[in-house]
């Protein structure tokens, strides 16, 4: 016996009429029909949304870089004097590091800027040593960055054990767009050197370039997302490797009446989280603090930077100054570079 003819004629009000029956369940396959097309548009427009929405930060890291390179960077930086920042690097209460980052516009007819970084550590049991010196035109066009980590020898001498060049060879700048962009890096890892390229993408944060950004991200209070290049990841088969660097607006600082936050998330190409790290910023673009993990880096003058570690102030001037001013030749066009010593 068929149970479900009767449940069916008991719903539909005691039909029994074969035809009667089919007709129905025609129209109930026409309906289902009609839920299914119905959500299935709106499954549509729901990844629709998503795909809009997890690009939205691309194209704001797109927006912000855009903006930089048309105002230039003579619009956001002084260029009476060089500007200096020391931090000391903590470890809950223990001082452990010492990081100084300096920046200035670059004598002469070129409007073109220049700065690094030189960082120490002695968290561990050899102390490190890192330092990065970069140049970018004042459209953030083209550029040239080096850097170098190793160990500290004594007296405070920087024996390298890596070295990372990359060359950004940007096109014609129009309307605040940077086309057929090319970044071109040399690697040296121990024995290995790898050299590798690729096609700058439009949110690619030139080096020298992620403190602005990072003011920038903040002024907006938005979220976006940019491509970077990390010194000690080889390259792949000559293509150079992405990572992302997600910046996002948290809001205001706590103990910084001025100030506020700026979450930093790395990944790797593939979508692995690697680091967060949180920045406190003042509304001109100085960092009060940087905190990674256990880790902070709190802004302090020179002198205390000095009293923590005495040969600070050595290494600064020994590493600061290893460096020639040379020519360097890019598709035709002569610009002057700052290039350390490898």
């Amino acid at each position: 016996m068929d149970f479900a003819k009767p449940m069916i004629n008991a719903y539909y009000g005691g039909m029994d009429d074969e035809s009667n029956i089919k007709k129905i369940k025609n129209r109930r396959r026409s309906f289902g029909s009609l839920i299914l097309l119905a959500i299935l548009g709106g499954s549509v427009a729901i990844a629709a949304w998503l795909a809009n929405h997890r690009g939205e930060p691309v194209r704001q890291g797109i927006e912000i870089l855009d903006e930089i390179r048309k105002e230039g960077l003579s619009s956001y930086w002084p260029a009476t004097q060089e500007q200096l920042q020391w931090f000391l690097i903590r470890k809950g209460q223990v001082n452990v590091g010492w990081r100084v980052v300096y920046r200035r516009k670059l004598p002469g007819e070129t409007s073109d800027f220049g700065g690094g970084m030189i960082f120490y550590s002695s968290d561990g049991p050899k102390s490190r040593h890192a330092a990065s010196k970069w140049r970018l035109t004042n459209d953030a066009n083209k550029g040239l960055y080096t850097s170098m980590e190793g160990l500290l020898s004594r007296p405070p001498h920087l024996r390298a054990q890596s070295f990372t060049r990359i060359e950004l060879l940007g096109g014609e700048l129009k309307n605040g767009k940077l086309p057929d962009g090319e970044i071109f890096v040399t690697q040296r890892m121990g024995q290995h050197k790898h050299d590798s390229h690729a096609g700058m993408p439009g949110n690619y944060i030139p080096e020298g370039l992620t403190q602005l950004v990072l003011r920038q991200v903040a002024q907006r209070q938005t979220h976006a997302k940019f491509k970077i290049i990390i010194d000690s990841q080889p390259p792949d088969q000559g293509r150079i490797i992405f990572f992302t660097q997600e910046m996002e607006y948290i809001g205001p600082a706590t103990n910084h009446p001025t100030a506020v936050i700026v979450e930093t998330r790395l990944f790797t190409p593939s979508g692995q989280a690697m680091d967060v790290q949180l920045y406190t910023i003042e509304p001109n673009g100085k960092i009060l603090k940087r905190t990674h993990g256990n880790i902070e880096e709190v802004a302090v003058s020179q002198e205390e930077v000095v009293k923590a570690f005495p040969e600070a102030e050595q290494i600064f001037q020994n590493t600061k100054g290893r460096n020639n001013t040379m020519h360097v030749r890019w598709h035709g066009d002569t610009i002057g570079g700052a290039m350390m010593d490898s």
